[in-house]
């Protein structure tokens, strides 16, 4: 990126740092509060590059539905980044390709690499895991619960 940026003429590339945030609370967006240091935010997979969305017949009937194509339109258009329709929108299609991706024949080639990434993750990775079920769980519930007020914000 940094050579294509060079050949441009671009001096200087800016990057957010690209760890964990918190899923649930999409606007609590701050790069240098983060969940996790050790694990990626989910906000910057692109969804069209999934194979897995490419191919569900689910995902891409979801995708081509004009309330879809209408939520993506205005989360473009937007001024700011609208990261509560962003990780919305890109949380409902992960879950309707994991269907596919996870029906696999064991021997796939992207099936192995992500099985490997849960083992090599280990402990670490259950935990973040595990936290951003629950605080989506209890964020649902009750996002003052258990002193996630500030996180609610």
């Amino acid at each position: 990126m940094v050579l294509n940026v060079a050949k441009r003429g671009g001096a200087f590339v800016g990057l957010n740092p690209i760890h964990s945030l918190y899923p649930a609370n999409p606007e609590s967006a701050s790069p240098y509060s983060p969940s996790s240091r050790r694990w990626l935010n989910v906000a910057y997979i692109d969804v069209n590059q999934v194979e897995e969305f490419k191919l569900s017949d689910e995902a891409q009937t979801w995708w081509n539905n004009t309330e879809t194509q209408r939520r993506l339109s205005e989360a473009r258009a937007s001024e700011w980044v609208d990261y509560s329709s962003v990780i919305s929108l890109k949380i409902n299609a992960l879950q309707r390709a994991f269907p596919a991706f996870i029906q696999q024949k064991g021997s796939h080639k992207r099936l192995k690499a992500f099985r490997q990434f849960v083992e090599q993750g280990g402990h670490s990775l259950y935990q973040q895991a595990a936290f951003d079920a629950l605080h989506a769980h209890l964020n649902a519930q009750d996002p003052t619960m258990w002193g996630l007020a500030s996180m609610a914000r």
